[in-house]
């Protein structure tokens, strides 16, 4: 996870201690439809896949990449409004 996603959900849990921010079903709620953020995690997948496939290592390796940048647009799109969904998809993309 990225320094400042985890920024994010450390200031989000002091607030949520604090009495300064509430819990909304959207927090944890799991990707559904085909909003940005499902699709992005998707794509995500569906890199990783292919980058574990691919037989070329500049082609692997350009997957990845690809992969990282989407993880990164995934994570600024949740992280500020929904840090527990930013959470939650982290470590079901690091598994």
């Amino acid at each position: 996870m990225t320094l400042l996603a985890e920024a994010n959900i450390r200031d989000w849990q002091r607030r949520l201690e604090a009495g300064e921010a509430t819990i909304t079903p959207s927090d944890s709620a799991p990707l559904e439809g085909e909003g940005l953020e499902a699709q992005l995690f998707k794509e995500i997948l569906s890199l990783r896949q292919a980058a574990a496939a691919a037989d070329d290592a500049a082609e692997r390796e350009r997957l990845r990449r690809r992969g990282a940048d989407l993880y990164i647009q995934l994570m600024a799109v949740v992280e500020k409004d929904r840090p527990l969904l930013a959470r939650t998809l982290a470590e079901r993309l690091d598994e």
